[in-house]
């Protein structure tokens, strides 16, 4: 998996867990919510140059297949969070499925046609 945060740029990750529930504390009159989605480790054979595979401001960026062939453009999740541990071994993100976010803001993503 690849994607391309506002801070920590370009990472790359594995899937290491699915049906992950999180609880985030938006503060305010928001609170607490439980978002559901996958974990992400990062890729070992591609680590990330400053250790982190997400930081603060990569929330909304896209998780997509890394690969160069015919799948190259597969969207797999939504960016939202991330672990804030110092012990490398840690080292996570978080991701909504992509298709249960596409669902919530009633749109969908269209391959554009061949030339």
């Amino acid at each position: 998996m690849v994607k391309s945060g506002r801070t920590s740029g370009v990472t790359y990750g594995i899937v290491s867990r699915v049906g992950v529930t999180v609880t985030t504390d938006y503060g305010g009159d928001v609170g607490e919510v439980q978002v559901g989605g996958f974990e992400i480790k990062p890729n070992p054979s591609k680590p990330p140059v400053e250790g982190e595979i997400t930081d603060v401001g990569d929330s909304g960026s896209i998780w997509m297949v890394d690969t160069n062939g015919p799948d190259k453009d597969v969207v797999l999740g939504l960016h939202f969070a991330g672990e804030t541990e110092p012990d490398p071994a840690e080292e996570h993100a978080v991701a909504c499925n992509i298709h249960s976010v596409l669902q919530k803001l009633r749109i969908s993503f269209i391959r554009p046609p061949t030339p």
